[in-house]
């Protein structure tokens, strides 16, 4: 699905099999064909990517990354490098910048490996500002070091390109071809996915179980982030939740409702726009369930809030070790990290579960379904339905 991104209309043929597996369930729409339309702006790489260095040409998502924040670029420059002399005072870094004008600054980061955390946090400060710089700077920065390709999603465009490498040079470069063909689209139209099993019994209190759909998309024509744990896992998790309750909806107690979120990996964006556009009263909330990584497990699941909702947290423990299920369940204080945060913040009582152990490919091409290997799928569904169960529906016999 192209990443689930913005590229190609990734994140809506993410949206369509979601809403088909929902009726297929038949689970209920809140709204028009399942869906919740909202804009947001986003950074996109449509077409070439391309990275030369000298005689090299480096391999997007391998061995190179852009800034998701990145205009595009069509070239062949000049490298100025920059050394630790540079870097020993203002002025010799002043000068040192007038000379890099319209070509591409070289920052190899092994020249400040041994220095001071400090060091490095300015390093990178000065990376950023380079980045932004309004008036006449140079072309593009391009950033070496042995540190782990990570990408995202950018809803702004920085003033010139930062292009991340893990190739690591032996001795002086002198020029570098560069392509990136990105295209900012300031109202994207993107949308959630919300269902419902309505309860047999009249009550007014819901279960409400999201999950973010959406992931990087595509860096150009060719690259693209599958995003099989982050968060093609936590969206299996809620849909089996949805067919199997759906299954068993004359015991429901309480209505379960069901949100696939769009827009998280750009900044909770899509939970945003359904705090400030809810489609039910979120007072009615018992209890949210927010799913993310959901695809390891080998040490457990770790709850953010669980020192919050204390009560639920020991009653999640209580199912565990009666039905031995998982390893261990760690508890974590309250973060806003994942698309839990704006409920919380309004009052809900929530929990953001996510699994331990197992593959660390994040945010990177390896994040991909044939390398996640689902160690502790089944105990943590039965885990998860047990505890909705305990929460939002009494059984008939």
């Amino acid at each position: 699905m192209h990443g689930r991104g913005y590229v190609n209309n990734g994140d809506s043929i993410a949206a369509a099999f979601i809403a088909t597996e929902f009726a297929k369930s038949n689970i209920s729409s809140l709204t028009k064909g399942y869906y919740q339309a909202f804009n947001i702006p986003v950074n996109t790489f449509h077409g070439r990517i391309s990275c030369k260095i000298d005689k090299r040409q480096l391999i997007p998502g391998k061995e190179f990354i852009l800034s998701p924040k990145s205009p595009g670029i069509d070239g062949e420059y000049k490298i100025c490098s920059l050394t630790p002399a540079n870097l020993s005072s203002t002025g010799k870094l002043s000068r040192w910048l007038k000379k890099s004008s319209q070509k591409v600054i070289f920052i190899d980061k092994r020249i400040i490996q041994n220095k001071p955390d400090s060091v490095k946090k300015n390093l990178d400060k000065l990376i950023l500002s380079l980045s932004n710089m309004e008036s006449a700077g140079p072309a593009a920065i391009l950033v070496s070091s042995t540190e782990k390709l990570t990408w995202s999603t950018a809803t702004s465009v920085s003033q010139r390109p930062i292009i991340y490498t893990n190739f690591l040079p032996v001795g002086r470069i002198k020029k570098t071809r560069l392509i990136i063909d990105q295209k900012f689209i300031p109202a994207y139209k993107t949308q959630n996915v919300i269902g419902m099993i309505p309860a047999k019994h009249q009550n007014d209190s819901l279960i409400v179980i999201t999950a973010h759909y959406d992931h990087l998309g595509q860096m150009g024509r060719e690259t693209y982030f599958p995003g099989a744990n982050d968060n093609a896992s936590g969206v299996a998790l809620l849909l089996d939740l949805a067919k199997e309750l759906s299954a068993i909806r004359d015991s429901l107690y309480y209505s379960v409702i069901f949100i696939a979120f769009s827009g998280e990996e750009a900044g909770l964006l899509g939970s945003r726009f359904f705090i400030e556009n809810p489609a039910f009263n979120l007072h009615r909330i018992r209890f949210l369930i927010n799913l993310d990584l959901a695809g390891t497990g080998d040490e457990g699941i770790t709850v953010v809030n669980a020192t919050v909702f204390t009560k639920e947290f020991s009653l999640l423990n209580q199912i565990n070790d009666r039905r031995n299920l998982l390893p261990a369940i760690k508890s974590r204080g309250e973060a806003c990290n994942s698309d839990h945060c704006f409920f919380y913040k309004e009052g809900v009582p929530c929990f953001f579960i996510y699994t331990m152990g197992g593959i660390k490919a994040y945010h990177d091409i390896y994040d991909r379904p044939e390398t996640l290997l689902l160690t502790a799928y089944n105990n943590y569904f039965v885990l998860l339905k047990r505890f909705i169960l305990a929460l939002g529906y009494k059984p008939t016999n």
